[in-house]
């Protein structure tokens, strides 16, 4: 892992049967973390099995994504010339690696993303498997 740091795996299900579940999870050698991706409900840690779960419940900034908009208006206006500001740490590099996940990720549902997938809905390989 990048720094030394844990090495792990995701999965996503977006089309997932039996309604919605907002809980990520993360288990490791010492313990688990839980958290909602979408809900400020805190974060629950339980330590090497216990069965004692602690929850923190982190301040969570009203605009999420204001700090990073701004830092974006910022960089545009510093390469244009009427800012004078630091470099954005999102960079067009990081677009097209989400990019290019986003479309491995739902690539089977769409019967592939390289063409105009939204005009055609019925061709959609994974409408089928939910119906």
């Amino acid at each position: 892992a990048a720094g030394g740091g844990a090495v792990g795996t995701g999965e996503w299900c977006f089309a997932a049967g039996g309604g919605a579940v907002d809980v990520v999870e993360i288990v490791g050698t010492e313990g688990c973390l839980r958290f909602s991706m979408f809900k400020d409900l805190g974060v629950a840690a339980e330590y090497e099995g216990s069965g004692q779960w602690e929850v923190a419940t982190p301040s969570v900034p009203e605009f999420v994504h204001q700090p990073m908009i701004e830092a974006i208006v910022e960089d545009i206006q510093r390469w244009r010339g009427t800012g004078d500001v630091g470099a954005c740490p999102a960079l067009g590099s990081h677009a097209i690696a989400a990019t290019a996940a986003m479309d491995a990720i739902l690539g089977g549902y769409y019967g592939g993303r390289s063409d105009d997938f939204w005009d055609r809905p019925e061709t959609w390989p994974g409408r089928e498997a939910r119906a």
